[in-house]
């Protein structure tokens, strides 16, 4: 069923191209999605007294502070000479920048942003992942009292982040994301199996792949979906499994986020969110990116 394939050749010049194209086309999908962003008008200032700065300016200012990994101190610099570039007309300091990302209207572009960023072939995983703040909370000792808190996704098999969740645990996180996403099926972990799962994913038109626990009762109760998922997997266990075996795209997601984009910074919740959505409309574009390059086989 798992057929083996080539280790492609590293061609390190093609290899080192790509990744100043990706930087190229990362700073000019800033520049030029967030400009095409209309704020409704509740954030548009009409009233009396000094306007804000403008939001567009500072979603431009968070996005590439991500892509660069930049703290704010360094980031006041950089955008005084990235500025022109992006589109930055005001003069940008360090503590209006990390006041942007909890800032309501910024917020608003980065969700477009975020949503306009994603496509979806249908076949969907989902996982939740711890986010640290610091690598002290790595350690087993120290994960009861960490602050990071829960980052929950469902992603298809391209790895495109379809929705997202960061304020919840990722169970309470996965009853709301399963209602945002379109799909063909759904692979969870046995951490989620539970009935309520299984029929909110049927109910969305998702074949359920929810592995079962080694306590699970086979008998046939519950819902029809619940007992025809169950049904599939002893039917025909092998096959079963290659379908949901494709859940390892998002263990390779959260691996590869967490390393591209490295610990959370930001303590505000408010800020955090900002600071996902941003990071993971990036993730999406590089994802974006690289897709587009992929040679045809």
């Amino acid at each position: 069923m798992y057929g083996g394939c080539e280790q492609r050749e590293v061609v390190w010049k093609e290899y080192n191209a790509a990744l100043l194209r990706q930087v190229r086309e990362i700073l000019l999908f800033i520049r030029d999605e967030v400009d095409a962003v209309k704020l409704p008008d509740k954030f548009v200032h009409k009233g009396p007294g000094r306007p804000r700065t403008s939001a567009h300016s500072l979603a431009k200012a968070v996005l590439a502070c991500e892509y660069m990994h930049l703290p704010e101190r360094q980031a006041q610099a950089w955008m005084g000479l990235l500025g022109p570039l992006l589109g930055i007309k005001e003069e940008l300091d360090d503590w209006v920048i990390g006041d942007a990302y909890g800032r309501p209207d910024v917020q608003y572009i980065l969700n477009e942003l975020f949503e306009r960023s994603k496509s979806s072939d249908g076949v969907l995983s989902g996982d939740g992942t711890h986010v640290e703040q610091s690598r002290k909370e790595n350690y087993e000792s120290k994960k009861s009292s960490a602050t990071g808190g829960w980052l929950t996704t469902i992603i298809d098999s391209r790895e495109f982040v379809q929705a997202f969740n960061d304020d919840a645990h990722e169970f309470e996180a996965m009853l709301e994301l399963i209602p945002q996403v379109d799909g063909d099926s759904l692979r969870l972990d046995a951490g989620f199996l539970s009935r309520d799962v299984t029929n909110l994913a049927s109910d969305y038109g998702l074949t359920p792949y929810i592995h079962p626990k080694s306590n699970t009762s086979m008998a046939r109760d519950g819902s029809a979906s619940w007992q025809h998922m169950l049904l599939d997997f002893t039917t025909d266990p092998v096959l079963w499994l290659f379908f949901y075996h494709l859940r390892s795209h998002c263990e390779s997601f959260h691996s590869s986020y967490k390393r591209c984009f490295g610990h959370v910074t930001k303590r505000n919740d408010r800020r955090k969110h900002g600071q996902t959505c941003a990071r993971l409309t990036l993730h999406n574009e590089i994802k974006s990116i690289y897709w587009q390059n992929m040679p045809a086989n």
